[in-house]
């Protein structure tokens, strides 16, 4: 782990040096601890005192749905990419678990990886059934909200992946898009664009009568890689997703084994899983539930 030194100065100035976003937070509490001048400079933040994390840097009005601070561990990085709303850039994101004035923080570093991205494409195959092993093999991902698999390709390589995975399936079918996150709602975009997954999509999408609460559109249940949720239908340009009342974590009625704080149950990204309730203080899992 990482300590916060009794004297900053040292290590504020070299974090502040680079060019990199970043900043501490409190996963708790989701407080601001501390950001760098590059993460200041662009997200326009002056003094970091009661800022809250999700309010300043992704501009939402309560803890992201998508806050990977359950992922977080002191001894491994945890990675993914996100476009932030306050900048417009695309980021590659590298988030752990730190030591910070005697307790575990967020520590975030964002690079800016817009120019690089913008050199490739989303390569999308379809009816390709049996290709499954071969797509795999090259790192393709399956989007079950369109039903199709998905890479992002230099453009130059296109042409010569569509070749290759012609030669395994004569079937498969290709539409290629540029862009930097996943293509989970295209919309009205996919009549303009001659796209055909809007009646794929719709099958996917269920009317709940209720109105978003962030901008009074329709609600509408939808069906993504892990299952339903019930997310506002002005997405992409309202990403409210309400919170389901059955994915709250339940009481067990037994106690950590490691520090006697209750156990509960929770639903993770591979399902349901008992731990304890004092994470992230304490990291026990339950094994064969």
């Amino acid at each position: 782990m990482m300590d916060k030194p009794d004297d900053l100065t040292g290590l504020v100035d070299a974090i502040d040096d680079v060019s990199e976003l970043v900043y501490v937070a409190d996963p708790e509490t989701h407080d601001l601890l501390y950001m760098n001048r590059a993460g200041k400079t662009a997200l326009n933040i002056d003094s970091l005192e009661g800022l809250k994390c999700y309010k300043v840097i992704e501009l939402q009005d309560a803890p992201c749905p998508f806050c990977t601070n359950q992922y977080l561990r002191t001894d491994e990085t945890y990675s993914w990419e996100t476009t932030n709303p306050v900048t417009g850039r695309h980021y590659l994101l590298k988030d752990r678990l730190i030591k910070w004035d005697g307790k575990l923080a967020r520590l975030e570093i964002a690079f800016d990886v817009t120019d690089y991205e913008k050199e490739k494409n989303w390569l999308i195959v379809k009816n390709c059934y049996e290709a499954y092993a071969y797509l795999k093999e090259k790192n393709y991902v399956y989007n079950f909200y369109i039903k199709s698999w998905m890479k992002k390709i230099n453009i130059n390589d296109i042409e010569k992946s569509k070749t290759e995975i012609l030669n395994t399936c004569k079937n498969a079918t290709f539409i290629t898009r540029s862009g930097c996150e996943l293509i989970f709602n295209l919309g009205d975009e996919s009549k303009e664009n001659n796209i055909p997954f809007k009646k794929t999509s719709e099958s996917n999408i269920t009317d709940v009568t209720k109105k978003c609460p962030k901008c009074g559109g329709k609600l509408v249940e939808r069906t993504g890689k892990y299952g339903k949720f019930t997310a506002c239908g002005n997405y992409p340009k309202c990403k409210y997703i309400q919170k389901d009342k059955k994915d709250e974590s339940r009481e067990t009625g037994e106690l950590c084994p490691q520090c006697g704080s209750k156990l509960i149950e929770r639903n993770g990204r591979y399902g349901k899983f008992i731990a304890c309730s004092s994470y992230p203080k304490c990291k026990y899992v339950k094994k064969n539930m």
